[in-house]
């Protein structure tokens, strides 16, 4: 009864259809015998829920497509996904390296203090070129 009341509460027609054979012990004679208009309203019933299926695949795909930076409007495969995801990982390993590296860098007074001037200049420079376009 509990399979039957979830199936219900999520309007799942052939989880309840499943469920109902194997109540009634319906055959193959008892399902060849169902009306035209009753088994019509059954395959509405399964349309509906195939579209919403899909819509909510969609949605999930794209969710993950814009949260891993691949442009929405392209459809990716599985195989195609898996190398985005290695690449990612590749690009996430290299800048952990990085960010190490700089933190083993500024453990050291002089290190820290080169690292610090290389810092202000670029930042001065990054500064600067924010300006270029402005004619004044």
């Amino acid at each position: 009864m509990q399979r039957v009341n979830q199936a219900y509460d999520q309007k799942d027609l052939l989880a309840l259809l499943e469920l109902q054979m194997k109540i009634e012990h319906i055959d193959q004679t008892a399902l060849n015998h169902l009306s035209e208009e009753r088994l019509g309203y059954f395959n509405k019933i399964l349309k509906e829920q195939l579209r919403e299926m899909e819509d909510r695949v969609f949605q999930i795909s794209d969710g993950v497509m814009l949260d891993l930076g691949i442009d929405t409007y392209r459809r990716i495969t599985p195989a195609a996904m898996m190398r985005e995801l290695d690449a990612d990982i590749a690009r996430t390993r290299a800048y952990l390296r990085d960010i190490k590296a700089d933190l083993k860098a500024i453990q050291e007074a002089a290190t820290l203090k080169a690292w610090l001037k290389q810092l202000r200049r670029h930042r001065s420079v990054m500064a600067e070129d924010d300006f270029d376009g402005i004619p004044f």
